[in-house]
């Protein structure tokens, strides 16, 4: 499975894909601010059972002029459910701050590929986490 988006100007668009679903009901999209608060947004439906390809897209109309981060779950027809990680897209306007420091959770410089939580701070006093895993 994949899960991306992208920033359409006044809109985020998320898309995603399985390579097979068993006992799919649905998928819920939640958005956050910060990474750490999600309010659920939408509900599509699943397949419920396919041994093909299949690809999904919901489109976020009201995105904030910050980072904006978005979780994909997924839930089966038995309630369990299942988390597939998160996608942050930068709604800032063109005038973006410069990058200064990335910093894990203990305050140590990291890189771009350092697997957890990363903190990105910025010229001009905000920042950002990122959250990162294989």
């Amino acid at each position: 499975m994949s899960f991306a988006g992208y920033d359409n100007g006044n809109s985020n668009t998320l898309v995603w894909s399985t390579a097979s679903e068993l006992g799919n009901d649905y998928f819920t999209v939640e958005h956050s601010e910060d990474a750490v608060n999600w309010v659920r947004m939408e509900n599509l439906d699943g397949a419920g059972n396919s041994s093909e390809v299949l690809g999904y897209e919901w489109t976020d109309q009201n995105v904030s002029p910050t980072f904006n981060y978005y979780r994909l779950s997924q839930t089966d027809f038995d309630g369990t459910i299942e988390y597939h990680g998160i996608v942050s897209i930068d709604n800032r306007p063109d005038d973006v701050p410069e990058l200064i420091q990335t910093l894990n959770l203990l305050g140590e410089v990291v890189d771009d590929d350092y697997q957890g939580i990363r903190i990105e701070i910025f010229s001009d006093g905000s920042s950002r986490k990122i959250v990162t895993y294989k």
